[in-house]
């Protein structure tokens, strides 16, 4: 309903906004529903393999900065949901990334090795 023209100042009428609704629907759906719940394994597995190691302080750094992408892209998942979107388990997952970034990652770092983030850490401040 929108190809080939500029989005700045379109008028989108009743009908396109229901077909653009229904995309952001089934997207998010599946986001939620799929990506969400591997981000959360991946995490788990990283957990337990530092839980069965302990003292193993490389280890630990490592799967620290592995969770702190992790905990970036749940923010992402969920960054533009609005108040009737949120959900229990969505709120936590929201604030667990935070604490856990806040406590575990070191901002402003220049490379992967220093502990950069995937993500552009601009996108994580406008959550």
């Amino acid at each position: 309903c929108l190809s080939n023209i500029t989005l700045r100042e379109v008028d989108i009428n009743p009908q396109c906004l229901t077909i653009l609704q229904r995309g952001l629907g089934g997207i998010r759906k599946q986001l939620h529903d799929e990506v969400a719940p591997l981000l959360e394994d991946y995490l788990q597995k990283l957990d337990r393999g530092v839980t069965d190691k302990a003292g193993d302080e490389k280890l630990l750094d490592r799967n620290s900065r592995l969770a702190c992408d992790l905990h970036a892209h749940q923010l992402l998942l969920f960054r533009n949901l609005h108040g009737t979107d949120l959900s229990f388990e969505k709120v936590k997952t929201i604030i667990g990334s935070f604490v856990f970034m806040t406590t575990r990652h070191t901002w402003n770092k220049a490379t992967r090795q220093q502990g950069k983030l995937l993500i552009p850490e601009t996108e994580i401040y406008e959550v």
